[in-house]
């Protein structure tokens, strides 16, 4: 993905960058609606700009064939090839490159996926922004928002500290206020922020499902003894100095924000990371957010997921066909995000049945026997990471095995 640091989609100097410009999106009437994304719809014209150094803001690569053509026409500037004034570049399709528009798209494709940019603002879209949170050192999940004509709605609130961080982001590229943040499900990193962007005015937007999940495991909201909360507050100041907020406005199957121009659909396809996991899906662009019932890389937490429901349920997001997936945690991606996810879930499921029937603690053993032999699939390997016996004792567990006895295994 270009950004102003140097990098694949570059032109001649670190201090320029590509950038698209597609007038696609329009304010929801009455509601504001904001996602990560990155894609354009309809004719784009891309230009070269000198991005200041102050500049908070990256534009994302496009998996697209023009934005493979705007790699190979910033490649032939470097070569000294383009003499064309920098300030705008029609990207019309030139004769002489489009049999090379299939391999462009393929650049294009690689740096999208290819490149993390943690903590920094990426503009995918005219006022569509997505935000790549630092979850290795902070455990913040990504965030995206939308500015439209009156109000600004957020994708996940994050933890308090998360939330913390991308307030002044926002505030430096727009004044208008954030009147809605989306918990695509109840997990501390995607909804402990919430009483921070209420006390910036916004309305807590989640499916019935999340609040569910809240009377389950956070019993100390609900008049009970101490719950998830406030175990996790033991370890991080940002929660303990916080207070928990559940979600107020609610939908079952579905909420609609439409002017007529620029509809965005808050959804729900089932079970998968949680009970009640949202997505947010714009139709005209074919951008889909997922929260963690998708990611990019090692992050799938599988103690409130039924991963047999999972894999189902992303085979109903799959019909949406998006272009562009943005995750919950990760870079985001193209529709092969989805793809993945679910490839590396049947993977699991196969690895465990010829251990059917077996005592757990056997099972358990076997871990590091199962890792290696996902590894090895490097369309998935991503996705094998430290938390992957809490995945395969779930899977066990679903073909009608029992939970392990923890034996301590390292997983390597």
């Amino acid at each position: 993905m270009p950004s102003t640091h140097g990098g694949f989609l570059h032109g001649v100097e670190t201090h320029w960058e590509w950038r698209a410009e597609a007038a696609i999106f329009s304010h929801a009437a009455g509601h504001s609606i904001g996602f990560c994304a990155c894609a354009f719809a309809g004719d784009c014209k891309w230009r070269l700009q000198p991005a200041t150094p102050s500049e908070p803001v990256q534009k994302s690569a496009v998996p697209s064939t023009k934005a493979g053509i705007a790699f190979l026409s910033s490649f032939r500037h470097t070569l000294g090839l383009n003499h064309q004034p920098a300030s705008n570049i029609n990207m019309k399709t030139p004769h002489f490159l489009r049999p090379l528009n299939s391999i462009a798209a393929l650049f294009s494709l690689l740096a999208l996926n290819s490149h993390a940019q943690i903590n920094v603002v990426q503009k995918v879209a005219d006022g569509v922004y997505f935000h790549e949170g630092d979850v290795k050192n902070s455990g913040h999940c990504n965030n995206g928002w939308v500015i439209f004509d009156d109000y600004v709605l957020v994708v996940d609130a994050n933890f308090p500290s998360g939330a913390e961080v991308i307030i002044p982001k926002i505030k430096a590229l727009t004044d208008r206020p954030v009147r809605f943040a989306f918990d695509t499900h109840h997990h501390g990193d995607h909804a402990y922020g919430n009483q921070v962007w209420a006390n910036q005015g916004a309305t807590i937007v989640a499916h019935v499902g999340v609040l569910e999940e809240m009377k389950k495991g956070e019993t100390g909201l609900f008049g009970d003894k101490p719950g998830r909360w406030e175990q996790t507050a033991k370890d991080r100041p940002d929660v303990a100095a916080s207070k928990l907020k559940a979600p107020s406005l609610l939908y079952r199957s579905g909420m609609i924000f439409d002017d007529g121009k620029h509809p965005v659909e808050l959804l729900h396809f089932g079970v998968a990371h949680t009970q009640g996991d949202g997505w947010a899906w714009l139709p005209k662009e074919q951008i889909l957010f997922t929260g963690d019932a998708c990611v990019n890389g090692p992050y799938n937490y599988t103690g409130d997921a039924n991963i047999g429901e999972w894999i189902k349920t992303l085979e109903a997001a799959k019909k949406l066909k998006p272009k562009i997936v943005c995750p919950g945690h990760g870079p985001m991606g193209g529709p092969e995000l989805l793809d993945d996810q679910q490839a590396y879930f049947v993977a699991l499921q196969e690895a465990l049945k010829k251990y059917a029937g077996e005592e757990p603690a056997k099972v358990e053993t076997a871990v590091p026997l199962i890792m290696s032999e996902l590894k090895k699939n490097q369309r998935i390997a991503r996705y094998v990471g430290n938390s992957l016996i809490g995945q395969v004792e779930k899977a066990f567990i679903e073909q009608g095995g029992q939970a392990f006895p923890r034996l301590g295994i390292p997983a390597k």
